[in-house]
């Protein structure tokens, strides 16, 4: 592959970022992911995995209520009406609740069943023929003689923010005209706030205790139309909790429906057969149970987030540093590659120089062991000008002359750069014993090759010279011989 197919390739992969992540080993890391859980794409959903707390608030509650005013006195009951839902005909001092809260990855699922003791017999006096439109009950009760039964349902998500915080499915549930969101504050205390932006604020404080196994909260409502002079405060509330098992749970509810004297029609079935608690009663009346298209209008793992995940960047350092190394290694590469080759193209032209001198002169297996007499007059008979130096011409001349086949100009050139070790454009006998010394591996091969020759093909190589060397049959066949 060449150099320029190298890089296009390389480059092609470090520029594709479809599959790189912040961080990887070319790319910068993620500043917002590293600082902001929002951007953070691996960041879990899950409310549990968010905060703690929704571990301890996930599972069956049981316990005490009790609903003030904002004078902070005992809310009082009222007649219900039919019309507009408003009112309660039932005590509100100490009545009983049972919570059911379901937690599945990001959603949030609170359906509370609350019961009430019966209506005080002085305000059943007070209220015997309610006019058209209202009435001293809810449900087929009779006034201060049966409670009465109100359920809630809750439906929220986590958000984009990551952080814990869960917000409610607006449209959906009993306040379906309330937005809630929930604030965990530390490992104890998780907050509520709920408005319809338009005339109430709600507020509300859970701590758990260290056991986990009991809660308090205590809410607070507050009118938005209130003037500087008037209580802003609508009510107030406290709340006594324990978590129990669900068989316990269940218990709890026939309980409080027999301590109050609660008829089974006016109450919501237990277990729920249905995936929120609608149904002919206080807090069941035009219900909408959410759809999962409700969900995920704002459920962060069916929706798309605000907050875009960062596009991994290239690592400017990293990769120079890296095109560096590529660079380095292909030239290594290349280095090595030349160098072989060059070796191979000075052993080549080596065996040709010395199977020249072999025509004329013994080789020996080694550089050392060559006659210096012998050379020296190989290389008088190269040098035709007697002037004690080969010249380029003079060398190829004899190369021709010696039948050592075609040279590319190349090869040669490569041999006289290394042959001519002062540059001068001439080899005086130094130079040229001195590239022949550094060839022991080419005199052996040589020598090898010499030595398996018969006389007939020894005598063919001395009749070679014939035409520059003036020799009688006899001196070439006593040649042969000692060869």
């Amino acid at each position: 592959m060449k150099l320029s197919s190298l890089s296009l390739t390389f480059l092609a992969v470090v520029a594709s970022s479809e599959a790189a992540s912040c961080g990887d080993p070319l790319y910068n890391k993620c500043k917002l992911s590293d600082s902001d859980v929002r951007y953070d794409a691996e960041a879990s959903n899950n409310l549990k995995d968010q905060d703690p707390i929704y571990e301890k608030l996930e599972g069956f509650w049981v316990g005490n209520y009790t609903f003030l005013t904002g004078e902070g006195i005992t809310f009082p009951s009222s007649l219900y009406d039919e019309t507009y839902g408003f009112g309660w005909p039932y005590k509100y001092g100490d009545y009983r609740g049972a919570i059911n809260i379901t937690i599945v990855g990001s959603r949030y699922y609170q359906h509370n069943y609350f019961f009430y003791p019966p209506a005080s017999n002085l305000f059943c006096a007070e209220n015997p023929n309610p006019e058209k439109g209202k009435s001293n009950v809810y449900g087929s009760g009779v006034c201060g003689v049966n409670g009465g039964f109100k359920s809630f349902d809750a439906f929220s998500t986590a958000t984009y923010e990551k952080d814990g915080t869960m917000v409610s499915l607006k449209g959906a549930g009993t306040y379906k005209d309330f937005v809630n969101t929930a604030y965990p504050i530390d490992r104890n205390t998780l907050l509520y706030t709920s408005t319809d932006d338009k005339t109430q604020f709600h507020s509300q404080t859970n701590v758990f205790f260290p056991d986990d196994k009991t809660r308090t909260r205590t809410a607070y409502g507050f009118d938005y139309a209130a003037t500087a002079s008037s209580n802003p405060l609508m009510y107030s509330s406290l709340y006594r909790e324990k978590k129990v098992s669900e068989e316990e749970w269940l218990q709890a509810i026939k309980e409080f429906k027999t301590m109050y004297n609660v008829p089974s029609e006016d109450t919501a079935p237990v277990p729920m057969q249905t995936s929120c608690l609608t149904g002919d009663w206080a807090g069941g009346v035009g219900v909408k149970c959410p759809t999962e298209e409700d969900f995920c209008e704002i459920d962060p793992k069916c929706s798309e987030s605000p907050y875009k995940p960062e596009e991994p960047t290239l690592n400017a350092a990293k990769v120079s540093i890296l095109v560096a190394g590529l660079l380095a290694g292909l030239f290594i590469m290349f280095y090595i590659f030349y160098h072989l080759q060059r070796t191979k193209r000075e052993r080549q032209m080596k065996l040709r120089i010395l199977y020249g001198i072999a025509q004329n002169i013994t080789i020996a297996p080694t550089a050392g062991k060559l006659n210096a007499e012998d050379l020296l007059k190989e290389f008088q008979h190269i040098d035709k000008k007697k002037d004690g130096k080969i010249s380029k011409d003079e060398m190829i001349n004899w190369m021709e002359d010696g039948k050592l086949g075609d040279i590319s100009d190349r090869d040669f050139n490569l041999m006289w750069s290394v042959m001519d070790i002062d540059g001068n454009g001439e080899v005086d006998f130094v130079e040229f014993s001195a590239y022949l010394s550094g060839s022991d591996e080419a005199f052996e091969q040589v020598f090898n090759e010499m030595e398996k020759m018969t006389k007939e093909e020894k005598m063919a190589n001395a009749s070679r010279r014939l035409s520059t060397i003036l020799m009688t049959p006899e001196q070439i066949e006593t040649l042969a011989d000692g060869a």
